[in-house]
């Protein structure tokens, strides 16, 4: 074994190395995920290595979310959106918006993964189900890093127990799934090959796996930057005003803001959500790749890799580096994707820091579309991004719609963005708000 001396990691902001890192003929995954979960026998999509077999396993996945399946799924969030919307109406004073999201997405995940089983929203995380995620997803940041010791620490009792029991908590679900059958085409419905469109039917373990992958992945991921959304509109009055104009147009007073028609029109919502996850994306140091066993390392354009090395590209640096995004490269200002469509431009006004429309015909402006990779790219992107900007839309519309929204009285609202921890995805504390029903809009 050759040991390599001094850092094995590279951090990467340059846009002209995601294609050659991420791409389709990119490096693969690294060690780290593989450690993250205790280096299963089995691993899940995520931790796949070589790129054939990625391929093969992601067909399902592809299944799993396309445009079909999501209009199948568009139901089961829709009834979550209206639960969550009910549940928040039934509260008195403020309340802590990042918990019920939380819960939110959680449902919703398990009603499009396992085909419910799960009512966070109406009984609270009295399972702890919650807390095992957040609990695994912050112990498998140690073995990320020294994937070596993820081996010996899954054989000692009392080690890695947060991982462990993410993973028994995830089979649990499975196999609850398993033993119902297919009740309906949920995500496990395909990545169990229940639909009959692979020649063999996974191993228990891998359905598992790619099960407990769904659920970790789309619901702390989805939370985190629904709330951002909310916290960053809250933090910019302007910003929020011209949003509730948008929202008022397409879902004026009586309306249902949960009828999806509407959605691809409302040019602002959509900036809104992209200016929110270029500042704050859902997997902040992005995603590792690393040259493959044996290749002796690898040349990207003018980097060299040495086998044994990991690369990642940092998207909270990449997103906020001028050179890619300006002027204003840390500021929240959802116009700079407005500025990039002519058809949309000529109808701007004056932005809160003073910066026009003009401002597209000028050096000073800067919007590089390739260097915007919350979703990550190439073939191990998010398979669920669909879904995930399909949840986001109708959280933010329907709030935006149905309430009027404070900070809680006495908060500092600067604690979310001190408080906010990178833990493979962005995890926030709490976000205290206070609602106030419109009514115009009930």
């Amino acid at each position: 074994m050759r040991l390599l001396e001094g850092p094995n990691e590279v951090s990467i902001i340059d846009p002209n190395a995601i294609s050659p890192l991420m791409g389709a003929t990119g490096l693969p995954k690294s060690q780290c995920w593989a450690g993250r979960n205790l280096n299963p026998p089995i691993v899940s999509l995520i931790s796949i290595r070589d790129s054939a077999e990625h391929a093969r396993r992601r067909r399902p996945w592809n299944r799993a979310f396309s445009t079909a399946a999501l209009r199948e799924y568009e139901r089961l969030v829709i009834a979550r959106v209206a639960q969550l919307l009910e549940c928040l109406a039934e509260q008195q004073g403020p309340i802590d918006l990042s918990k019920w999201i939380s819960h939110f997405t959680y449902d919703v995940m398990g009603d499009v993964v396992f085909g419910g089983g799960s009512e966070a929203l109406r009984d609270g995380d009295h399972e702890g189900h919650l807390k095992l995620i957040e609990d695994g997803i912050i112990a498998g940041t140690l073995y990320e890093h020294l994937p070596w010791l993820a081996s010996l620490a899954k054989k000692i009792p009392g080690v890695a127990e947060g991982v462990k029991r993410m993973r028994k908590m995830g089979m649990q679900r499975a196999a609850m799934r398993t033993e119902r059958g297919s009740e309906s085409k949920d995500v496990f419905y395909y990545l169990n090959n229940d639909d009959g469109a692979e020649s063999t039917s996974p191993p228990p373990a891998q359905a598992v796996a790619e099960g407990m992958l769904a659920i970790v992945a789309g619901s702390d991921t989805t939370s985190s930057t629904t709330c951002i959304i909310v916290w960053l509109l809250l933090r910019n009055p302007g910003t929020y005003h011209k949003l509730r104009e948008e929202v008022d147009k397409f879902y004026p007073s009586g309306s249902d803001p949960l009828d999806t028609r509407h959605y691809k029109s409302m040019v602002y919502l959509d900036a809104v959500i992209n200016e929110a996850l270029r500042l704050y994306p859902a997997v902040l140091s992005g995603s590792q790749r690393s040259p493959a066993i044996g290749s002796g390392g690898a040349g990207m354009g003018s980097y060299f890799f040495p086998e044994g090395t990991t690369a990642r590209i940092h998207m909270y640096t990449l997103h906020r580096d001028a050179r890619n995004f300006s002027p204003c490269p840390d500021s929240f200002w959802p116009e700079r994707w407005l500025l990039v469509d002519a058809e949309h431009s000529d109808n701007l006004k004056l932005s809160d820091d003073g910066v026009t429309a003009n401002l597209r015909t000028t050096k000073e402006f800067r919007h590089n579309s390739a260097a915007f990779i919350p979703f990550s790219m190439g073939p191990a992107n998010c398979a669920g991004k669909n879904l995930a900007l399909m949840e986001m839309r109708m959280v933010i519309c329907s709030l935006v719609q149905r309430f009027d929204m404070t900070f809680a009285n006495g908060w500092n609202h600067d604690e979310l963005e001190q408080n906010m921890q990178d833990i493979m995805v962005t995890k926030i504390g709490q976000l205290p708000i206070q609602l106030c029903k419109r009514r115009e809009a009930w």
